[in-house]
């Protein structure tokens, strides 16, 4: 009799055991719950305060954004910038290391030419394109070239493109071998190079750089600055005769400037000479008057072989660049 008693009351101590153990479990698993949801609330209270923080950071970036220019020398600088451009001409990166590779044949065979600057001349878009769709397309020859076939602009208030021609080509050739941007793809490339824009813009020259093409980022505070600016160089112009005695009485040597005559005058007060020393010398001078006093010439000494092409070794025909005084 005893031992049916002891083994009822196991029963009982077991029993009251295992509500026990699953009373406790139940209490932690809710607690664990209600530990567990605060942090995610906490959690979800930061998201929100970074998502905030994010869009007011963008908001901060877009309204300090700088505005793209987009007159005919921003477009060909977006041009430049692009991929491939030193396929066609002298690129940005290579202008703005003051050097590049010539693309003329057996330029292979040359070493790095040097170069300051690049000057646009206004040229005729109907003397390079023959089927033309927009009458006020403006057209600029690019000098110098990476080599032997000429580099051209076409710009409309839509677009710009850079191309090389020998001869008049038609609005598919030009399409099929040059490079296109539309006016919203020059904002990008130009917005997506800022350094490099602001690095070269002043190593580019266009004959018409009081551009009658309007800016899409013009504001009031812009023309009261340019209102206020001092004049350029185009109220310095050379004439002729005055930037043939500069040259001639320069630093450059008589055997390479002798023959120089003036190949085009830019409405921005510089000027290109060119001068023809021995059977197939080409030498390529530009003028650029910096004020009233002093003139900025650069050069670069090649040959008229296969079109202009520079020699590989600048130096040993004379400064590449040197400013003197009127």
């Amino acid at each position: 009799m005893k031992k049916i008693i002891i083994a009822v009351m196991g029963a009982v101590v077991v029993i009251g055991a295992g509500f026990g153990i699953g009373a406790y479990t139940q209490h932690e698993q809710t607690q664990k719950k209600a530990t567990t949801k605060q942090p995610t609330q906490k959690h979800e209270k930061k998201t929100s305060h970074s998502s905030a923080k994010k869009t007011s950071s963008r908001s901060a970036k877009s309204a300090s954004k700088l505005e793209v220019n987009l007159d005919d020398k921003h477009k060909f600088l977006a041009l430049i910038e692009t991929p491939g451009a030193n396929k066609l001409g002298i690129d940005a990166q290579q202008l703005q290391a003051g050097s590049y590779k010539s693309t003329a044949v057996g330029g292979e065979n040359l070493g790095p030419q040097k170069v300051s600057s690049l000057t646009l001349t206004s040229t005729d878009a109907n003397q390079l394109v023959s089927d033309l769709s927009d009458p006020n397309t403006k057209a600029y020859q690019v000098t110098p070239g990476s080599g032997g076939v000429n580099v051209y602009v076409l710009t409309t208030s839509n677009d710009a493109t850079l191309f090389c021609a020998q001869n008049v080509s038609t609005t598919q050739q030009i399409a099929d071998q040059g490079i296109h941007l539309t006016n919203s793809e020059i904002e990008q490339t130009l917005s997506q190079n800022t350094a490099l824009t602001k690095s070269i813009t002043d190593k580019v020259f266009v004959d018409a750089d009081n551009d009658a093409t309007p800016s899409s980022s013009s504001s009031s505070e812009q023309q009261s600055d340019q209102d206020t600016k001092p004049a350029t160089a185009s109220s310095h112009k050379l004439s002729d005769a005055d930037a043939l005695s500069l040259l001639k009485n320069s630093s450059i040597p008589e055997t390479e400037t002798r023959t120089a005559q003036v190949a085009q005058t830019n409405p921005d007060g510089s000027m290109l000479l060119v001068s023809y020393p021995g059977a197939k010398g080409e030498n390529h001078f530009i003028l650029r008057p910096i004020n009233g006093d002093q003139v900025k010439i650069d050069a670069t000494y090649g040959s008229a072989q296969g079109g202009f092409t520079p020699f590989e070794n600048q130096s040993q025909y004379g400064p590449s660049s040197i400013t003197v005084s009127r």
